[in-house]
């Protein structure tokens, strides 16, 4: 594959993660079927540790491996993750798994696609090619006709002899 790029699947990879994991989040605190622990901190300090939290969720946007039990929302609250390690493994499994072949399927395609566009190409090149050779050659046997056929009207025409005036 000529499209199959991994620093880009690494990057959609990390990118899906980070969507699981604040998904996972919030599912956990909003979920009605899970029990959630959520901190509410008011005030400057509220704003201080949502701006604490941007920089834990930051930081962890660029080390994957770290992980975060704190989400900025604006208001200062602070989720717990209610679901198992085991549970989120395995979704997250799923969700890296699905994730990679869509996007070799596309580069496939994609490769698939330019193959397709390469030999048109090339095709469209062979066949004006050959053409232009066809017509050379049939312009070389008209002409070669043409200059036969006035050689045998010529042979075959007596040549009138050359008479001269007589001038009195």
């Amino acid at each position: 594959m000529t499209s199959f790029n991994q620093d880009h699947l690494n990057k959609l990879k990390s990118n899906a993660e980070y969507a699981y994991k604040v998904g996972a989040v919030m599912e956990s605190t909003l979920g009605a079927d899970s029990v959630a622990t959520i901190s509410f901190v008011a005030g400057a300090v509220g704003s201080a540790l949502d701006r604490f939290q941007g920089m834990v969720l930051s930081g962890w946007r660029k080390n994957v491996n770290h992980e975060p039990t704190m989400y900025p929302n604006g208001v200062g609250f602070i989720f717990h993750m209610t679901k198992p390690d085991e549970q989120q493994a395995a979704e997250l499994r799923v969700i890296m798994e699905k994730l990679e072949s869509e996007y070799k399927a596309n580069c496939e395609a994609a490769d698939k696609a330019a193959i397709e566009a390469e030999e048109a190409r090339i095709l469209a090149e062979v066949t004006a090619t050959v053409d232009a050779e066809i017509e050379k050659e049939r312009q070389v046997r008209i002409e070669t006709a043409a200059a036969e056929r006035m050689a045998r009207i010529l042979e075959r025409t007596p040549a009138k002899p050359a008479t001269k005036r007589v001038t009195k």
